[in-house]
């Protein structure tokens, strides 16, 4: 029969509260302690801040992942609604001819495509706040200080997205007012 030797390591922490810098302490903590029980060794010695940051250093790690895609998810939402906005108004160029034609001023044009741009963003904080309300069970974990679906959280992302929706539905908004009715007439 093989015996196995069973090796119970254990580790014991210790805090020692200090004034002034903790580093300097450490040979008077390791002569106590081999005073007390020169076969116990001494290691890690570590200040509480650094225990603190090592203990959130994962989910710190993917909470920076996790903001560079949301930042990246922004961005791409940003230029998705100036690329789509921009080709619906090469689209209607005729019509807001038209519209100009008949006495539609800057103003009115203006405000027309920004609404239209603005119901394709309503659109899509909705479906997204959903899928938000969604997978926030599945995130849980990696919010601090926070509950799921936080009602100021989402309001303050919805805020954040219309208002970079908005600014990339300037451009386009801007450039529909400058069409020249007689240039977009005449193509007929």
């Amino acid at each position: 029969m093989i015996e196995r030797e069973v090796s119970t390591h254990r580790r014991m922490n210790f805090l020692v509260r200090t004034e002034g810098d903790p580093a300097r302490l450490a040979p008077t903590i390791r002569a106590l302690a081999a005073g007390i029980d020169k076969e116990q060794p001494l290691s890690d010695f570590a200040t509480f801040h650094e225990v603190v940051a090592k203990s959130v250093e994962r989910p710190r790690f993917h909470v920076g992942i996790l903001s560079a895609f949301g930042g990246l998810a922004l961005l791409l939402a940003v230029i998705g609604v100036y690329g789509v906005l921009h080709y619906s108004v090469l689209e209607m160029r005729r019509e807001i001819g038209i519209r100009i034609a008949i006495g539609a001023t800057a103003w009115d044009i203006l405000l027309m495509v920004l609404r239209r741009g603005m119901l394709q963003v309503a659109a899509g904080l909705i479906i997204g706040l959903g899928g938000c309300w969604a997978l926030t069970r599945v995130l849980q974990s990696y919010l601090f200080e926070t509950t799921p679906n936080d009602a100021a959280t989402l309001a303050s992302v919805a805020a954040a997205v219309t208002c970079a929706a908005l600014a990339a539905c300037i451009r386009p908004a801007w450039a529909a007012t400058r069409i020249d009715p007689i240039v977009e007439l005449r193509c007929e």
